[in-house]
């Protein structure tokens, strides 16, 4: 199965890896899955012109925060009902299919869908309301739509942050913002000019951010003899992909571009010293089958998970957990725990016989950078701990079956005897 939202994106972008909520919603409703219709809800309404139906509108419902839109297509009498919506607060407004999708896109007959007309939010563009859904329900909405108006969203792309006369990709398709970056945002079509420059651009979705005094044309760019606004976007880090749209105002008329920028989740990042063993931390290399940590941002999920213990069926650990994996030379790891900032390992057997190997984590299917770890042949240590000494404590948190550590810090446990030492060697 293969993401469908995007009709249209540049060359070499692979946002179909990735379903969006609108693709979901219309998985669930086609094959609904048990209890499946009390976890979504539904908005429901007619959009109108002048008192006469509007047919073949986009309504578009979307939540800012979580960066989830899911759009429907307006009946003969103007009815909609956009459904398969998680519980949030969701925007809502209908545009008109002249671009970047078509009615031909959609497989339908231009005679049969009405285009004259821009878009048009609940309340108003400058004010959108936000209406509440919940999982099961159905809430009623109407859209007034706005006249036709001469403003256009044509084309978009990115450019180098505060640049000028450069950019990596420019056309009609959804394009990639790597959260936790910058990049400038252009945008062109007819009717965008000097009039939007002062708060006339917005963008919906999360972890999207203007910076101020950012808005201004490029004097160096030109396309089909129209020009070119510019603004430099800061994408705040984020664990998941979300979508955001893009909004272009002229007084009450208003052009919208859908799903027009998914962001990306944050990379999963660490570097070679950021790998250490379990025990000591000590760093400068890994060992064949050393019991390792690796410390970075983005590694896991937010909420740490720990291994359940040895798998029944291969008798080995997990090599993969909470949607985590790490490879060393394409070799899979045995995973104790993972969490955002932490990854609790066994390095493979198989590496033995290098200078080094290669590691990889990859989070929620987003690999890292390929980084080059030194290999030693051993990682040797003598622990040794007192009972009565209070600043003596383990670097384990349960010990499983190999002795090792799959949990958070706290003290050691120890016998009924007055003082305990323990040894053990680790890699």
């Amino acid at each position: 199965m293969a993401a469908a939202m995007f009709q249209s994106m540049p060359r070499g972008e692979d946002l179909e890896l990735q379903l969006s909520a609108d693709d979901i919603a219309c998985v669930t409703a086609v094959y609904p899955a048990t209890g499946s219709a009390g976890m979504f809800g539904t908005i429901a309404g007619a959009d109108s012109l002048g008192g006469a139906p509007v047919r073949g509108a986009s309504v578009v419902a979307l939540d800012v925060n979580a960066g989830v839109t899911v759009a429907s297509l307006s009946s003969r009498d103007g009815t909609f009902a956009v459904s398969g919506l998680p519980p949030g607060s969701y925007m809502l407004y209908a545009e008109p299919l002249v671009g970047p999708v078509l009615p031909a896109n959609l497989n339908a007959s231009s005679s049969q869908i009405d285009t004259a007309f821009s878009s048009g939010f609940l309340g108003s563009v400058g004010n959108p309301l936000t209406l509440e859904v919940s999982g099961g329900a159905t809430v009623r909405a109407i859209l007034s739509a706005h006249p036709a108006a001469d403003l256009r969203i044509a084309a978009i792309g990115l450019g180098s942050p505060g640049g000028s006369g450069d950019f990596s990709e420019f056309g009609e398709g959804a394009i990639q913002l790597a959260s936790g970056q910058s990049t400038d945002l252009m945008l062109t079509g007819p009717g965008i000019d000097e009039s939007v420059l002062e708060g006339g651009v917005k963008l919906l979705g999360p972890a999207l951010h203007v910076r101020p005094g950012s808005t201004r044309i490029d004097p160096s760019l030109i396309l089909n003899g129209m020009l070119i606004i510019r603004l430099t976007v800061d994408v705040s880090p984020r664990s998941s992909m979300a979508v955001g749209s893009i909004v272009v105002m002229q007084g009450d008329s208003a052009a919208t571009y859908t799903a027009a920028l998914v962001i990306t989740a944050s990379h999963p990042s660490f570097t070679a010293a950021s790998l250490v063993n379990a025990a000591s931390y000590a760093g400068g290399g890994v060992a064949p089958g050393e019991i390792a940590t690796l410390f970075g941002s983005g590694l896991g999920p937010p909420e740490a998970i720990q291994s359940s213990g040895f798998d029944a069926a291969s008798g080995g650990l997990p090599v993969e957990l909470g949607r985590v994996a790490v490879t060393f030379d394409d070799v899979p790891a045995p995973l104790f725990y993972v969490s955002a900032g932490q990854i609790n390992l066994r390095a493979p057997f198989e590496i033995a016989g290098k200078q080094t190997t290669t590691v990889v984590v990859t989070s929620a299917g987003i690999p890292s950078t390929r980084i080059e770890v030194k290999l030693v042949t051993a990682h040797p240590l003598h622990i040794r701990w007192e009972r009565n000494i209070p600043s003596h404590r383990t670097q384990s948190g349960r010990q499983d079956q190999l002795g090792v550590t799959s949990g958070p810090v706290r003290e050691c446990d120890h016998s009924i005897r007055d003082r305990c030492r323990h040894s053990k060697s680790a890699g």
